[in-house]
Order: C-alpha cells, then structure tokens, then sequence
C-alpha cells in the first residue's frame, strides 16, 4: 500500500520505500505491548510522507517516550513470551524491537522515528523523510554543542564509516565553517565552529548557511509584500532565532539583493527589496 503512494520529488513523481524490517518491528511492539484493558484498536494510518501506529493507553511502569530505547517493562509477559516460542517469531529479540526497527531507518538514512504520548494514547510515527546531509547533520549539532568528535558525528548521522565522516568534516574546513580544536589530535580530535564567540555578529557562521532556500523563501516573500521584518521572517521560514534570521538579512544585503527600509530603528528594522 505504501509503495502505491508516489511523492512529489524534485524530478517529479518518485516512488516511496519504508524498511520492511522497521514496520514490521513497530507494529510487532504495538500488539505486544498494548493496554488490553482498554476496548480499543490499534491504529495504523498511512499519508503520503509518514505511518502513524497508535496505541490506546499510555507506556507501562516506569517506561517514557525519553528512556523507550534503554529500559524494558513488559506489560503483557505471558504474550512476549508466548509469542517468543513461535517458529521464527516476530519477536525474536526480546527488547529490542524498537531498536532493531530505527536502526533499519538509519541505514535507509531516513529520518529518525517520533515516539508521542498522550493522556489516552501512545503513537509512533514513521516519517519518509531523508536525514540532512553529513555536513548539515554536522553543523546543526554544533548549533547547540561546542565541539564534535569522529565518534559523535558517527552517532548522529548513523555512519559507520570513520573515512567518511573525516571526509565530511574536511569539506566543511575548506568551506570555512569548522576548524580543529586545537590540541586535540588523532584519536581525540575534535571539530567546533569558525568564528563561536561571534555569535551576535554578521559574520556568525550558522547551519542555515548551507540552506540557500531559507533566503528564497525570503525573496518569494518580497515579491508580493513591500518589506519584511525579522519576525515575519522567521514564520515564513520556521527559524527560531532571531539572531539566524538577522545573519540571512545580512548575506541577502551583501549580495545586493535586499537593503534596510530609511527611518527604522534596530527594533523594529524593514528590509525591502534593492
């Protein structure tokens, strides 16, 4: 069914592909792992870009949506068990469904899994989305961490390769986006930002960067609107900060593309089109 759905892609309609391995370990827990006391079904819902799989009734003991991945609860021992004994059971793994499930996802590089819980409810959803490049994957950890080692990046992206990653981190030093630490070497090397003590200035360097779309989204705006503020800006590209957003102004000025609106303070700063 899900293969049926084609997607709006870059080169037009492409097909959709979910790790067989995945579904079938989610919707294994799911049944497994349910609240049976509560008279409901378990819902699985197919979109176009994501499988959502829902639970009546929230996560047994002292299981979270934070620790799901680490600790183990059975709620319904007799069914784990039973259904463990089968010829080739579903469950072969004892625990480690979800685990076995998301792995799958990252070798296909697709966007990690989203666990939701509820008042009455716990919901997993499967997005078809790929991860961010290496490098972008790279940076958005930098955005909130002062430095990146092989082993971290390795983590983050799902990449097992070490080659491939120091690879990663050398385009980005030839960009001029990150730089090594300096007195880490060889095994205990690490990689942090250009320029992380101006993170105010024009010359920030942030993830955001390496998305030119966020300023389109920009210039598409200005086509039919006079001016545009940071605030506006930044519901019109879903950036967060302010100050991400104030260094995008900056890289449209410098390429001559937009300048400030005359007679507005810092605060309540215009831009418009040159």
């Amino acid at each position: 069914m899900v293969e049926e759905i084609p997607k709006v892609g870059d080169t037009g309609l492409e097909s959709i592909s979910y790790p067989e391995e995945a579904i079938h370990k989610i919707i294994t827990n799911a049944l497994l792992h349910r609240d049976y006391s509560i008279v409901s079904d378990t819902h699985i819902r197919i979109f176009d870009n994501r499988i959502e799989i829902e639970n009546p009734g929230r996560l047994p003991g002292h299981i979270t949506v934070k620790n799901i991945l680490k600790e183990q609860y059975a709620r319904n021992g007799a069914i784990v068990r039973i259904i463990n004994k089968f010829p080739n059971p579903p469950n072969k793994d004892v625990g480690e469904g979800l685990n076995t499930a998301f792995q799958a996802m990252a070798r296909l590089r697709l966007q990690p899994r989203e666990i939701y819980e509820t008042e009455t409810s716990v919901a997993v959803h499967i997005k078809h989305e790929p991860l961010a490049s290496v490098e972008a994957t790279i940076m958005l950890y930098l955005e909130k961490h002062k430095e990146i080692t092989n082993n971290i990046a390795r983590n983050e992206t799902g990449i097992r390769s070490e080659g491939t990653i120091k690879q990663a981190f050398y385009r980005l030093k030839n960009r001029g986006l990150i730089e090594a630490v300096p007195g880490r070497a060889r095994s205990n090397a690490a990689w942090r930002k250009v320029g992380i003590n101006h993170t105010d200035s024009e010359n920030a360097i942030s993830m955001y960067e390496m998305y030119p779309q966020y300023e389109q989204l920009v210039m598409d705006y200005l086509v039919d609107h006079e001016d545009i503020d940071n605030r506006i800006a930044r519901q019109v590209t879903g950036i967060e900060s302010g100050t991400v957003m104030k260094n995008i102004f900056y890289r449209l000025r410098k390429k001559g593309l937009i300048e400030i609106v005359p007679g507005k303070s810092r605060i309540d700063a215009k831009w418009r089109k040159v």
